[in-house]
């Protein structure tokens, strides 16, 4: 179970960077806190990404200082390839989305490449594309420090900005998806041991009742709500 008075103290300060939700990737050398996006956004519409730019201007969020950030062997991304049928290779999409979603919210800061967490455990862990996160955690605050919060390995969904409730619907199914599928320790793990799913911030209910859809198909998952 989570902490709740150390995530209040977590949630103090407005995001500083925009990095894709995998739990293995942190930008180390960045200023923290940070958002989480399934591939940094590159499943966002152009409608989407406009949506995302006045949710920030309109919760008190400069999207110029956000530095948006990309990182090889993104599963978000082979997700756009299937859809689209786009030809480049995952990290050539991974480059040109971050830069896309960039251009889009008006961001001045360079665009940065971003390898794994310093604290991920990559010779334990192996295969890059097996995922090990022990938790979701989706943010409604959009402030959350993860690493002070001792929740920076888990997958990091920042929906306090989300464009619209079908984006905050994708993206756990996609999570999820992730967890219990073959890029992740599977469905027979967590029906043993449920997938926590914490949703921290306020107005929670709201919340819950637009993911219960996607969490009914997930039965493993087990939802906590920590009201902020």
């Amino acid at each position: 179970m989570l902490d709740a008075i150390k995530l209040h103290q977590s949630t103090k300060l407005n995001p500083q960077a925009i990095v894709c939700m995998d739990g293995r990737i942190r930008p180390n050398g960045l200023e923290r806190p940070f958002l989480g996006l399934a591939g940094s956004g590159v499943l966002f519409s152009d409608a989407q990404i406009t949506k995302f730019k006045q949710n920030l201007l309109n919760h008190g969020v400069n999207p110029a200082t956000l530095t948006v950030t990309w990182h090889e062997h993104c599963g978000a991304c082979a997700v756009y390839k299937e859809r689209t049928g786009d030809k480049r290779s995952q990290d050539e999409i991974a480059q040109w989305s971050a830069q896309k979603l960039a251009d889009g919210i008006g961001s001045t800061m360079p665009v940065k490449s971003i390898g794994w967490s310093e604290d991920y455990d990559y010779k334990a862990n192996g295969d890059p594309h097996k995922h090990s996160e022990p938790c979701i955690v989706i943010d409604y605050t959009g402030k959350l420090d993860t690493k002070a919060a001792a929740v920076d390995d888990s997958f990091l969904l920042s929906h306090a900005y989300a464009p619209d409730a079908e984006w905050q619907k994708e993206e756990l199914e996609i999570a999820l998806s992730i967890a219990m599928g073959d890029h992740g320790p599977g469905l027979e793990h967590f029906t043993a041991n449920p997938m926590p799913v914490y949703l921290i911030g306020a107005d929670l209910d709201k919340h819950e009742e637009t993911l219960q859809p996607v969490l009914e198909k997930f039965p493993a998952a087990e939802l906590t709500k920590i009201n902020l």
